[in-house]
């Protein structure tokens, strides 16, 4: 009877060992995803950013531009 009693607390611990290590697996892939989340989200952000400063750069450049170019007095 002994016996018994204890192959089924076995077998439950095997049971909850196993729950518990499929938990830590889908934990771990989430975490991953998340991970992979937020780094696509902070390459978009810095390109955004890239992308606003390149015009700003263009900006300027327009505004600052003399209409007429000062020509080379060789020419």
């Amino acid at each position: 009877m002994k016996l018994r009693g204890l192959l089924q607390l076995l077998k439950c611990s095997s049971a909850v060992f196993a729950a518990e290590k499929n938990s830590l697996k889908a934990l771990d892939k989430a975490l991953m995803e998340l991970q992979a989340a937020t780094l696509k989200k902070r390459k978009l952000r810095c390109a955004k950013v890239t992308a606003n400063s390149n015009e700003k750069i263009l900006q300027f450049v327009n505004e600052t531009a003399h209409p007429n170019p000062v020509l080379d007095p060789k020419e």
